[in-house]
C-alpha cells in the first residue's frame, strides 16, 4: 500500500512597505531569497527520500502564490499547473481538511502553500507534535498510511521532516 505525503509550506517573508490589501502583499527581499533556497532543499530531500514530486496547491494571496512559483521552478513544474484556491487564504483548520478532501485520490504527494497560524495548528493536530510556530518559508513533511485525501483525520499523520530558513542562511543548495 502506498503512503500519502502532505507538505505544508508557509509563504515566504512578505513586504509591508506597499500600500496594498493584505491579499496582494508581495514577497520582500528576504522572501525572494528564501523561497528558491527552501524549494531546492525540499526538492533534494524528497528525491533522497524517494518521495514523488508534489502536486502544488496555493492560497490565492500573492505572497503564497509567489512562494509556490519558486517551488514549481525548483521541481520543473509549469507554474500553470499550480492550483490556486481561495479557500487557503484566511483558512481555518477545517478548511484545510476540505481542501485535502477535494484532491484526486491518485495524488501521492501534495504541497499546500498558505498561512499561519493555521498551518502551525494543522501540523500540530495532524501529527500530534509540539510546534509553536512554522516560520515564513518553513515547511513540514507529513506522511499518512495511504494517499486517501478524503479520509484525512486529526492525529493520522507522522512528521517525517521539517526545515526552516533560519537553519540554512549561509548554506548553498546542492544539486540545483
Amino acid at each position: 500500500m502506498k503512503s500519502g505525503t502532505l507538505i505544508l509550506v508557509r509563504h515566504a517573508k512578505s513586504s509591508w512597505k506597499h500600500e496594498v490589501a493584505d491579499h496582494d502583499r508581495p514577497l520582500n527581499r528576504r522572501g525572494r531569497e528564501n523561497a528558491p533556497m527552501m524549494a531546492g532543499r525540499l526538492r533534494n530531500w524528497l528525491r533522497e527520500a524517494g518521495i514523488a514530486e508534489p502536486r502544488l496547491v496555493s492560497s490565492t494571496a500573492r505572497r503564497a502564490y509567489d512562494t509556490a512559483c519558486c517551488f514549481a521552478e525548483a521541481f520543473g513544474i509549469p507554474v500553470s499547473d499550480i492550483e490556486k484556491t481561495p479557500q487557503l487564504y484566511e483558512a481555518g483548520e477545517q478548511d484545510i481538511l476540505q481542501v485535502l478532501a477535494k484532491q484526486p485520490g491518485d495524488v501521492p504527494t501534495l504541497a499546500l502553500f498558505g498561512h499561519n497560524p493555521t498551518f502551525t495548528d494543522v501540523i500540530v493536530r495532524l501529527a500530534n507534535v509540539p510546534l509553536d510556530n512554522l516560520p515564513t518559508c518553513g515547511f513540514a513533511v507529513l506522511q499518512f498510511k495511504r494517499p486517501d485525501w478524503q479520509a484525512v483525520t486529526w492525529g493520522a499523520a507522522r512528521l517525517l521532516h521539517m526545515e526552516f530558513p533560519r537553519d540554512h542562511r549561509n548554506t548553498p543548495v546542492v544539486g540545483s
